[in-house]
């Protein structure tokens, strides 16, 4: 009696790695936490705290984008959103003429405060790949637009948000000498 229970505990703890190592494969922490949102339409969603994002145009990582587009995404997060772009070609006017363009806000609209504005070849551009863009409020639009002829390969960025500070900023302290 006392053999077969050891043998049963050794079954079992042989099972139970099993287990474990086949949850580890199927649900490596690589397939976790990450989603692509691909802009082929306007876009409302919601960044959870945790998971990257990766924001590309309607070509994908790999071709160019359509051409007349009009588009508004909107992003919200109980706390800070960030971008980073890691690739951003349009079609490219050293005029800055509004043919291919992208505008991000910190804002639920245009009427946001503007972070940034990319246009290849315009030199009021402000947007840069390794520059991440921040949304202190919480909400991120980005608008895009496309002209009805070139185009070009599009941009691929992350998008992550942040947990709600815990801790309140301090407002109306008083400093003084003891």
């Amino acid at each position: 009696m006392k053999h077969q229970v050891q043998m049963l505990k050794r079954t079992l703890r042989h099972w139970a790695s099993t287990l474990a190592l086949a949850a580890l494969v199927l649900f490596a922490p690589t397939a976790w936490g990450q989603e692509t949102i691909t802009l082929t339409g306007n876009v409302s969603q919601a960044i959870v705290p945790g998971t990257v994002y990766t924001f590309q145009d309607s070509g994908g990582p790999d071709g160019n984008y359509s051409t007349s587009q009009n588009y508004t995404a909107t992003f919200t997060c109980a706390g800070e959103i960030t971008i980073n772009f890691t690739q951003f070609v349009t079609e490219s006017s050293s005029s800055c003429y509004n043919w291919d363009y992208m505008q991000i806000y910190d804002g639920n609209a245009t009427t946001g405060t503007l972070l940034a504005r990319g246009q290849t070849g315009c030199s009021s551009a402000t947007l840069t790949t390794g520059t991440a863009y921040v949304a202190t409020s919480g909400t991120m639009t980005i608008v895009w637009q496309s002209d009805g002829s070139t185009n070009a390969a599009g941009w691929v960025a992350t998008i992550t948000g942040a947990e709600p500070s815990s801790c309140p900023q301090p407002m109306g302290l008083v400093c003084s000498n003891y």
